[in-house]
């Protein structure tokens, strides 16, 4: 049986990398774990973040990930789903 399990919720700022700038950026972050019965499979994250809706569709332009560095260290790429900030997590969040 295939279930879905959400095992972190990040919140914070940070910055998101555009092709010629930094915008600093408050942003929320849903990691969840995907079980096939008992056996983990690749987690998942999505989340969204303020940026104005004319830098999402700026940096939707390229359909490519973006950098987001979190104000912690760590940081992600990320790419966008829609001009309202909504994105998903595209590898490990470092």
């Amino acid at each position: 049986m295939k279930r879905v399990r959400q095992t972190e919720t990040i919140l914070g700022s940070g910055r998101v990398q555009l092709r010629d700038r930094y915008v600093p950026v408050n942003f929320r972050i849903n990691v969840f774990q995907h079980f096939d019965d008992d056996l983990p499979l690749l987690p998942e994250a999505r989340g969204g973040l303020n940026l104005p809706y004319g830098d999402v569709a700026y940096a939707m332009m390229d359909q490519k990930p973006v950098e987001l560095q979190m104000g912690d260290g760590r940081k992600a790429m990320i790419l966008f789903e829609d001009t309202e900030g909504n994105f998903r997590v595209t590898g490990p969040i470092v």
